[in-house]
């Protein structure tokens, strides 16, 4: 399928279309939340765990949306999936609190509206997920709010300024091959991947940032707290600071369309730069390969 016929596979409220009103409060405040979801062998992986966010999200942000209308809503797309015989894709779904007038207040009866879009499934995983990728750190601070903290929310700017950087970045002689951008906050903590949660292996124990400040509360990062005593793990949130990185044995990330990729060579800010960047260079997968196996066993995501 071409690039064009993916984008034009979009449904707001159910009727095909790619015109949203200009008056919707995603796109004058962002005010909503969205999924990506992986399609792969007939079935939406972790749907429920991603719905149950995006539920807790809306209660949130008090988007009185009805997720009844769900299932429906969903038929055409997964018919069409089936359909173009698409063993894996992407599938997004926003929720946005829908029209109001001018003015940060909300209308106090909204009427949310669901956009699902269909996109091509990256065709490089494979190689990443095996081999890794060498990532960078950021310059750019990530927003710190505690009332938004955790939620996939539509306010992106931080990653979409990450991004923009890592692609500049990787004109620089020797970074051609950067792949994600981690994000700290305004201490030099590290707090996720431009797209991705982070992950440490130190000591023995596996260690994710706190995210009670900032950063998105991933489906794929909360398998892995609840489910990596099942591999003798123990799993922590905790600070991640650079030097937490320096004496870590393993560092990878992950979300739940890529998997879990092991980050092989990580810049840190002041190296991205320098005329001989010289990166953190981790060579051991042993934790990364048992995480990998019980995501694959509790999410079919490698299946």
């Amino acid at each position: 399928m071409s690039k064009t016929d993916w984008q034009s596979l979009i449904w707001i409220d159910g009727e095909q279309s790619e015109c949203l009103p200009v008056t919707d409060r995603a796109t004058q405040y962002g005010d909503g939340l969205f999924e990506t979801i992986r399609w792969h062998h007939d079935k939406l992986l972790m749907l429920d765990a991603h719905l149950q966010r995006l539920r807790h999200g809306c209660q949130r942000l008090q988007i009185p949306f009805d997720f009844a209308c769900l299932d429906r809503l969903l038929e055409q797309p997964i018919a069409v999936l089936r359909q173009l015989e698409q063993p894996s894709a992407i599938l997004k779904l926003t929720v946005t609190r829908g029209s109001g007038g001018r003015g940060y207040a909300p209308p106090e009866q909204p009427s949310p509206r669901i956009i699902i879009q269909l996109h091509p499934f990256p065709n490089d995983l494979t190689d990443r997920n095996r081999h890794g990728i060498a990532a960078m750190q950021s310059t750019i601070p990530i927003t710190e709010n505690p009332c938004l903290a955790g939620m996939k929310h539509l306010n992106r700017l931080d990653s979409v300024l990450a991004s923009q950087e890592l692609t500049a970045a990787r004109s620089q002689p020797g970074l051609g091959e950067l792949n994600e951008t981690l994000l700290c906050n305004a201490r030099d903590e590290f707090i996720e991947g431009s797209r991705s949660n982070l992950f440490v292996v130190l000591g023995g124990r596996l260690i994710t940032p706190i995210l009670s400040a900032s950063g998105v509360a991933g489906v794929l990062r909360e398998v892995l707290l609840s489910q990596s005593h099942d591999i003798g793990l123990t799993c922590v949130t905790e600070t991640v600071s650079a030097d937490t990185l320096r004496a870590a044995s393993e560092v990878f990330i992950c979300n739940s369309v890529i998997g879990i990729q092991p980050v092989h060579s990580l810049y840190l800010k002041n190296e991205v730069n320098a005329q001989q960047p010289r990166p953190l260079v981790f060579t051991d997968r042993s934790v990364t390969t048992c995480c990998q196996n019980l995501i694959g066993e509790h999410c079919g995501i490698y299946s």
